[in-house]
């Protein structure tokens, strides 16, 4: 089974997420590197995403094997990849387990910051938001399932998920 997906959403109107602020940090003098300051996000009123999402799914005998990935682009300027593999491992008639790996990696949007700098003019848009940063993370799981009597499935998943790489300013 392959599975082959795009999509396209256009977003318009207020997109910054309220009282969301930016740190004011000092450039020169005694307290360099201090925030001295907090300024609200901006973020430009339009955005236009795109994706292609590509899943094949295999099964050599009762198991099944996915192996998924996703693209997304948008005019940000950010860019995401997504890599997930999970193998359903049948055990007796009713039992199963799961075992799921996650990559994702995201560019940061083009107006990012982690904070501003004074005396320098503000940009017209700017935001702290880490999930408009750069964002690496790496997700592990396990799943395990019961078949009921009645057909219907009972399962449990746990999930450890990492964000790796990313930097936060000391103050």
């Amino acid at each position: 089974f392959v599975q082959w997906n795009s999509a396209y959403g256009r977003s318009s109107g207020y997109l910054p997420v309220p009282y969301k602020i930016l740190g004011l940090v000092r450039a020169t003098g005694p307290d360099t590197g201090e925030p001295v300051s907090y300024v609200y996000e901006s973020r430009p009123d339009l955005r236009t995403k795109q994706s292609i999402f590509w899943e094949g799914k295999h099964t050599p005998g009762e198991d099944v094997v996915t192996l998924a990935y996703r693209y997304l682009w948008d005019d940000w300027k950010v860019r995401s990849h997504t890599i997930e593999a999970r193998y359903r491992r049948q055990i007796g008639e009713r039992w199963w387990i799961e075992p799921q790996g996650r990559f994702y990696r995201q560019t940061a949007a083009d107006f990012y910051r982690q904070f501003l700098v004074e005396p320098e003019a503000p940009p017209a848009h700017a935001s702290a938001d880490y999930r408009l940063g750069e964002l690496p993370t790496t997700t592990s799981g396990l799943k395990a399932g019961h078949r009921l009597a009645s057909g219907t499935e009972a399962h449990a998943r746990g999930e450890d998920s990492r964000r790796t790489g990313h930097r936060t300013p000391n103050w």
